[in-house]
């Protein structure tokens, strides 16, 4: 007996901290987020509860339980400042929730058969268990860290609610302040980036290692910034030649910034 709890326990702790994929969030979701929202704040986070919404326990066709709990987390927020909203809000505000969400660490399925009865007449029992990954937490409007925090939050039946947050770095303020500027003509200010094309600009090597090299536009700005819309923070003196030993290994995206056009390129750091 003991040495099955300790194999569920294993496969629990397995399950737990399989990587799950994350969604990768662009500047295009935090500015409709942003434009969507009743609130933005920079403000210092505390987690002050997990409510257990509802519970499931469902038997599905091959006899197995799918077992999961539905859950919401709360917090309380101190308020440094207001970027979006009503100015007249109090500078502390105490039920915070996040979206309701799936919890991955109890979500598994068993199954119980009964075997026989044991010395005493008691039944026995034999139980498997199946771990089910198909799970629904989306790790944006969690918050982990006691950083401070730019939260984004819409008025809801159940208080406000966190659409998504991010520790405050200069490259979320960045995004944010060009959206406040452009407001909805954000989208429209980069999808015109399309008529720059691409046969005139020529970025190379694709991949590369240490140098990037970049031809045939009259930039003004250049930026590279990762998948998560991250500003990476590269000196770069010549507009024309851009020193990216300092980037880990991965994927990136280059935009070449004109006085009133953009055009990007993904490109990939060995």
């Amino acid at each position: 007996m003991m040495k099955k709890l300790i194999s569920i326990f294993i496969l629990l702790f397995v399950f737990c901290n399989y990587g799950q994929a994350a969604r990768i969030i662009t500047s295009f979701d935090i500015a409709r987020w942003y434009l969507d929202a009743d609130l933005v704040l920079i403000c210092n986070v505390t987690h002050t509860d997990t409510n257990t919404i509802s519970k499931h326990d469902t038997l599905v066709e091959d006899g197995y339980h799918l077992r999961y709990d539905i859950l919401r987390e709360k917090y309380n927020l101190s308020i440094d400042s207001i970027i979006k909203g009503e100015q007249l809000i109090d500078r502390t505000m105490d039920s915070i929730y996040t979206p309701d969400f799936m919890s991955n660490y109890s979500k598994l399925r068993w199954k119980k058969e009964f075997t026989g009865f044991d010395s005493k007449g008691d039944s026995i029992f034999y139980v498997t268990f199946k771990m089910y990954s198909d799970y629904n937490d989306d790790g944006y409007f969690r918050i982990k860290s006691k950083e401070k925090h730019l939260v984004i939050l819409r008025k809801t039946e159940i208080g406000y609610v966190i659409d998504f947050d991010t520790e405050c770095d200069s490259w979320i303020l960045d995004i944010i302040q060009e959206v406040k500027l452009k407001g909805d003509d954000y989208f429209s200010y980069f999808l015109s980036a399309q008529s720059l094309k691409p046969e005139k600009v020529s970025i190379y090597p694709n991949p590369c290692s240490d140098v990037l090299y970049i031809n045939g536009i009259q930039a003004k700005r250049i930026e590279i910034t990762d998948l998560n819309g991250k500003t990476q923070k590269l000196e770069i003196q010549d507009l024309n030649y851009v020193d990216i030993k300092g980037l880990k290994p991965g994927a990136y995206v280059v935009t070449i910034c004109t006085d009133n056009k953009k055009w990007t390129q993904k490109i990939i750091k060995e």
